[in-house]
């Protein structure tokens, strides 16, 4: 096996099963927690099948490891940085990509029992071989509990990793997790996508930025001619996918995932 990376509970290795590539995930002892838990959660997790999820294929509970589906493609984060000297991403792949990260988290969230990923980032979206974009790093212990009416639960085991600047501050200050957090997320992960900035302090700069009618130097030049027309409606779509209130975020099936499928059909 080859070493793939860390990941957040563990180890990547890339490895064979069956004659087909995949990634297999070495968990460390605090990323397994109770057993019985773990088990109850791998099952749930085992059937959750949409094409931007990365798929579990199976696991080895005794070891302990999960086993997905290989992504040749690796991270958006060491594509989007050109990591190993890749080729830039073009404007029109990170705009499906966009897309692709949305609906999936629209899926996770309108499940009977909704699941929150809470470290939606780069690094958590992994890319195929034909550069199909699936998100990854999805925690067992993220459901959201049925019988709350407000859809948010109270989380007091915040990791404070370099995850920090894609949380959401609402969270951050309250303790309080929903699936808005993700959506705020997802738009530090636009705007990463579209000006190939870090994320701290994106908001500010862009917002600036469009304010000034200054956005075109913003954008990330490398991934070619841009419309910018439909760049500034993504951006402005990232800026209110960050607002400080919950409330007043878009929501993904009818304030988000439209705009992004105006956007990426061929102009």
């Amino acid at each position: 096996m080859s070493k793939l990376g860390q990941g957040t509970y563990g180890q990547v290795y890339k490895g064979k099963l069956h004659h087909s590539s995949v990634a297999i995930k070495v968990l460390a002892e605090e990323g397994i927690g109770d057993r019985d838990e773990f088990q109850k959660n791998l099952e749930l997790l085992s059937r959750l099948h949409h094409p931007h999820l990365v798929m579990l294929i199976g696991a080895c509970p005794d070891k302990p490891c999960l086993i997905y589906e290989y992504m040749a493609n690796g991270s958006l984060e060491e594509r989007l940085y050109c990591q190993g000297g890749t080729p830039p991403l073009p404007w029109f792949t990170r705009f499906r990509i966009c897309h692709e990260v949305a609906s999936a988290h629209l899926f996770l969230h309108s499940r009977t029992q909704p699941i929150i990923h809470r470290d939606l980032k780069l690094r958590n979206v992994l890319l195929d071989h034909g550069f199909v974009s699936k998100i990854t790093d999805i925690r067992v212990s993220d459901f959201v509990p049925i019988n709350n009416a407000a859809n948010a639960t109270i989380v007091s085991d915040i990791m404070f990793t370099e995850t920090l600047a894609f949380m959401d501050p609402h969270h951050l200050r309250t303790g309080i997790v929903s699936c808005e957090a993700d959506v705020y997320s997802l738009g530090i992960l636009i705007l990463q996508l579209l000006t190939g900035r870090p994320p701290l302090g994106i908001a500010y700069v862009v917002e600036e930025a469009l304010e000034r009618e200054q956005f075109y130097e913003m954008l990330d030049q490398s991934a070619g001619e841009w419309p910018f027309a439909e760049a500034k409606a993504v951006a402005s779509l990232g800026l209110r996918c960050m607002e400080p209130k919950p409330k007043d975020r878009p929501k993904l099936e009818s304030g988000v995932l439209p705009v992004l499928e105006s956007v990426r059909r061929p102009l």
